[in-house]
């Protein structure tokens, strides 16, 4: 009899058992990792919304920016600060500023330093890798001497002059004029432009009204421009357009 009924109860309670276990397992195999799976979801949409609301703002500020003011003052600002070394912009402009001085340019000495372009895969360099030097040497008038040292700090791209040094002084007759010969060393930089945009977090940067003084100071230096090209033109024929009909 009481085979029986352990028999019985055993029956009667198996399949509940074994529902309860497979429920169990079922949880922990299938449930619980759904459920991790969709908390993850839900933060991952969380945080592209704040994202998003990150950039709806940014945008609205710079709807409300001037798109000519950005462009006239980003490429004021590449001209002063160019992304890659242009030494044949630099040269010149250096032999403009001399000759507009009345300043023999005797000779001059160019160091460039690496120059590559983005294609071509350009190494990052040790050091100070971030300027040009130019030696020139130069015969001029005192006059004119101080006038360029003076037009040389208001020029774009931005130069520096390290150091002059004086080869021969003479003067003329009166003694009322001195004639300088030596050698001008200068300075030029270039800053390369960012590869990676600001994160989302970072806030829009803003334009002081520092930075807008140096804005409007940087429009009155002298800027390059490029030699026109004088183009031959070609003599107009006159009479039959075949001369053998």
């Amino acid at each position: 009899m009481k085979k029986l009924e352990a028999k019985e109860i055993l029956e009667n309670f198996l399949f509940p058992i074994l529902a309860i276990i497979s429920v169990v397992l079922l949880t922990f195999v299938l449930l619980i990792p759904k459920v991790k799976q969709i908390m993850q979801i839900k933060k991952e949409i969380a945080g592209q919304e704040e994202q998003i609301n990150k950039l709806t703002q940014k945008l609205s500020t710079l709807q409300n920016l001037s798109e000519p003011d950005l462009f006239e003052a980003s490429n004021l600002l590449l001209e002063a600060l160019p992304a890659q070394k242009d030494f044949y912009k630099v040269l010149s402009l250096t032999k403009k500023v001399f000759n507009d001085n009345n300043i023999q340019l005797l000779s001059f000495d160019f160091a460039p330093g690496k120059i590559s372009s983005d294609s071509a895969g350009a190494k990052e360099e040790s050091g100070n890798t971030n300027d040009m030097q130019l030696k020139v040497d130069f015969s001029a008038s005192y006059e004119s001497f101080s006038n360029l040292l003076q037009n040389l700090a208001k020029v774009l791209p931005l130069m520096e002059v390290n150091s002059v040094k004086f080869s021969s002084m003479n003067a003329t007759t009166s003694a009322s004029l001195l004639n300088f010969e030596g050698t001008l060393s200068m300075k030029t930089y270039f800053v390369p432009l960012p590869k990676k945009m600001g994160s989302v977090d970072s806030p829009l940067p803003v334009v002081s009204s520092k930075e807008k003084q140096l804005l409007e100071e940087l429009k009155t230096y002298q800027r390059y421009e490029p030699e026109a090209v004088a183009t031959e033109t070609t003599p107009e024929v006159v009479g039959k357009e075949n001369p053998f009909p």
